[in-house]
């Protein structure tokens, strides 16, 4: 099994093989019912081990397959709480992979989220959040992945993003507030529903 083999080179390229697998969108329709529930299952799997991965790569590749495996079981109606229970090592993943990766998952993550009806919670919105002012992440790649984790809506405006930055509180949610405070005209700009094309 290469995703859990010995390894390092082999594991990163079966993630980023099952990733693209995973990925649904503009590009790629949902496969058939049988093959998106064994993709999930390989993924799910995988997660846990890849997102804590001693290897930077198969670290890196374990948050682009978080975000591809999202964006199936939303497409495919599944429930998002097995995503949600990886959501501590994917935090932590988030805080130290190459920043323009992390910043471009978490947009795909947080908008498979809320189609989901699931919400991202503050530790991981804040590890993405963080990333989003450092160098090498385009402003509007950050911009569109903070207001996926807020769930911008279409039409929305300054009133509207701030209404759901305001549920996020405590220490946990700092750096989001710190981020998305400073910007929520922008934020409105972009709504959470868009399509958008694999860009990991």
């Amino acid at each position: 099994d290469n995703l859990s083999g010995s390894d390092d080179p082999c594991r990163h390229g079966a993630a980023l093989s099952l990733a693209a697998a995973c990925w649904v969108g503009p590009q790629m329709p949902l496969p058939e019912q049988a093959l998106a529930a064994s993709l999930q299952a390989l993924a799910l799997k995988a997660l846990p081990e890849l997102l804590k991965d001693s290897d930077p790569d198969c670290r890196t590749a374990g948050v682009v397959l978080a975000a591809a495996v999202a964006r199936l079981r939303a497409g495919t109606g599944q429930p998002f709480a097995k995503l949600t229970d990886c959501e501590a090592d994917m935090a932590a993943a988030v805080a130290v992979v190459p920043a323009y990766v992390a910043v471009r998952a978490m947009r795909h993550f947080a908008a498979a989220a809320a189609a989901s009806g699931a919400k991202v919670g503050a530790k991981l919105a804040s590890a993405a959040a963080a990333r989003c002012t450092q160098a090498g992440v385009d402003a509007q790649d950050a911009e569109r992945a903070v207001a996926a984790i807020l769930n911008v809506g279409r039409g929305a405006g300054e009133a509207q993003v701030k209404a759901a930055l305001d549920k996020y509180t405590g220490a946990d949610a700092k750096a989001l507030q710190d981020y998305a405070s400073k910007r929520l005209g922008r934020l409105a700009l972009h709504p959470a529903d868009g399509d958008f094309a694999w860009d990991l």
